[in-house]
């Protein structure tokens, strides 16, 4: 606080987050949004992307957000400055029109930065747009290659450990079972004996479904993978709870 009070930017953004987050002290929505702007306002990268955040903070629908300019100009400053976060931000907001309307170019361009920067979320919604024709050509075999980049992921974004995408591999799952992709029974079982791998209690209906279309042999096989791949991605587990989100 003392070192906020002085101006130093680090310090007024780490306030915002304690506020923010309800750290040591009551949650103040006010307060940290007040600190988080003294920090941007010095252009620290952080606080200028957590002040487009605060603007897009609970959307819950595609369109335009309250303060939809301010929230692109602060994202848009971040992402400039190559701030991952910001880029993906930015890219969804284009994606859904969250700055008063839908632009797939600038959507792509931006989330191509994020995901040139080893961001899964930013990998799984470039699928997305393949999947969906959104700004490119429609293509399920671009979108399995996304979906398996945010899927099968293990990287360090500015020393933090990020993990894959659950959604991407519900997607891949989906898009086997249904034809979309060849080989779609044992790559669809594996999918599906992934995703249930992760829940607790475990749903196994549409593994269920899969492996009555499927050999012994087959299942036997596509079990094999799925507990490869789960063996092989144990550390996920630990991704959302090990980082400081400061460092």
């Amino acid at each position: 606080m003392s070192e906020a009070q002085s101006g130093d930017r680090e310090a007024q953004y780490l306030m915002a987050l304690i506020y923010l987050e309800g750290r040591l002290v009551a949650k103040d929505f006010t307060a940290s949004r007040s600190w988080m702007l003294k920090s941007a306002e010095q252009g620290y990268v952080r606080a200028q992307d957590g002040m487009g955040e605060m603007y897009l903070n609970n959307v819950r629908h595609d369109g335009p957000v309250p303060g939809y300019g301010e929230a692109e100009r602060w994202l848009r400053l971040a992402a400039t400055q190559d701030d991952a976060d910001a880029q993906v931000s930015l890219g969804t907001g284009y994606e859904r029109g969250y700055f008063g309307a839908i632009d797939y170019r600038e959507a792509l361009k931006w989330l191509r930065k994020a995901a040139g920067q080893g961001l899964p979320d930013a990998q799984f919604c470039i699928g997305q747009m393949y999947q969906e024709g959104e700004g490119v050509p429609e293509s399920n075999s671009l979108a399995e290659s996304w979906f398996r980049k945010a899927a099968d992921h293990f990287a360090y974004v500015e020393g933090r450990p990020v993990g894959g995408v659950w959604e991407a591999e519900v997607e891949l799952a989906n898009m086997h079972r249904d034809g979309r992709l060849p080989k779609y029974d044992l790559q669809a079982y594996t999918w599906f004996a992934i995703v249930d791998s992760s829940l607790d209690p475990p749903i196994d209906d549409d593994v269920k479904r899969v492996a009555r279309h499927m050999t012994k042999a087959q299942i036997a096989h596509a079990r094999h993978m799925a507990e490869d791949w789960t063996t092989r991605h144990t550390w996920r587990a630990n991704v959302a709870t090990s980082p400081d989100p400061t460092h």
